[in-house]
């Protein structure tokens, strides 16, 4: 008797550490498609950004001090993290 209960509470605990092991692979892999899908995200906004400030920067050859493309280059770096060139272009809007 006291055998039988010991390998009954052997298999209770394979069974329940199973069954919780088996739900984990399921969320790595949901963790693993939404940092995937946040990094295709952030590459596609990128290369947006990147598109905009090539044009801006070819708006700023034909007219140095125009001044939507300057505000607009300084938010497109300052969005991109890159404070120095975003207070630059802000500051020749002045």
């Amino acid at each position: 008797m006291r055998r039988t209960f010991k390998y009954s509470v052997i298999l209770g605990i394979s069974l329940i550490s199973l069954t919780f092991f088996a739900g984990c692979g399921k969320e790595n892999s949901s963790v693993s498609q939404e940092v995937t899908a946040d990094m295709n995200y952030e590459a596609q906004t990128a290369k947006v950004y990147q598109q905009r400030i090539q044009q801006y920067e070819q708006v700023l050859k034909a007219d140095p001090k125009n001044l939507q493309a300057l505000i607009g280059l300084g938010n497109d770096y300052y969005d991109l993290d890159q404070n120095q060139k975003a207070v630059e272009y802000y500051t020749r809007a002045l």
